[in-house]
């Protein structure tokens, strides 16, 4: 069980639609008062969409379901990782990554994600509501707030992603 720990990792394929473990999962965690992140593995396997599964969580989570990261996958394998915190593209070769600029290619989804993430911290906070109505960006002080207290609180489910394969995520 879960009973000594502070939060959970509830890991979901990227292979597959969510599963009964999934919502089993998450409802522990909630009956529990527990933290939790989702991680999304098999990001870079064949049939492996981390869109699909990252959509279905907010389906079924809501609004509070928030990307941390977005995987680029080409050729079969991760090509990079955008940090959407920072808002920075991370070239991944071999076990050598590099700074990159933010494909072009990637705008609208990375745009539609960190607007995403944007509307969850924002729901954290009063004060962080109003600048996000105003449009006015947070700062990096009040993102790390936000979202240290938004998953103590259970009020963010931030999901990141791995590669089974490579390991990069």
């Amino acid at each position: 069980g879960l009973k000594a720990a502070d939060a959970a990792a509830i890991v979901v394929s990227a292979k597959n639609n969510l599963h009964v473990g999934t919502e089993k999962a998450y409802k522990y965690c909630q009956k529990k008062n527990l933290p939790n992140i989702f991680v999304v593995t098999k990001i870079d396997e064949e049939n492996g969409d981390f869109m699909k599964v990252y959509t279905a969580l907010r389906q079924q989570f809501g609004i509070r379901v928030c990307a941390l990261t977005y995987p680029v996958i080409g050729n079969g394998r991760v090509m990079g990782m955008v940090d959407l915190l920072k808002m920075t593209y991370r070239t991944v070769e071999g076990t050598a990554a590099k700074d990159a600029p933010i494909p072009p290619a990637l705008a609208d989804t990375v745009k539609r994600l960190k607007d995403e993430l944007n509307e969850a911290l924002a729901e954290t906070n009063e004060e962080l509501m109003e600048k996000y109505f105003e449009e006015i960006p947070f700062t990096d002080e009040e993102v790390q707030t936000a979202l240290s207290v938004g998953i103590r609180r259970r009020a963010l489910l931030p999901v990141l992603s791995c590669s089974n394969v490579t390991l990069n995520g």
